[in-house]
């Protein structure tokens, strides 16, 4: 996992991950029942109807700065626990 976030991840990474997020959110509306509830839970949350736009921009603001603030947040030595596992010889 250290070597893993201390590769870090290329702007180019992060594009191609933000396209097919907006891509997986459009085609999931291509039901109508689907807009609905997009909009149903937009109004429940936020009290209008631009929450999915809100969110589409969230994405945008992925950078490897705000990646590697994350890892930071969330992936230090601090918040981890070793789990070592031991196979039990059976009794013949």
């Amino acid at each position: 996992l250290d070597e893993e976030c201390a590769r870090g991840i290329s702007e180019r990474s992060i594009k191609r991950a933000v396209t097919r997020r907006e891509a997986g959110v459009l085609w999931s509306l291509s039901q109508l029942s689907r807009r609905v509830g997009v909009l149903q839970r937009s109004m429940l949350y936020t009290d209008g109807t631009d929450a999915l736009a809100t969110e589409l921009a969230r994405y945008r603001t992925v950078t490897p700065a705000t990646i590697d603030a994350a890892i930071a947040r969330w992936l230090g030595p601090e918040r981890r626990v070793e789990v070592t596992t031991m196979p039990v010889k059976s009794s013949p």
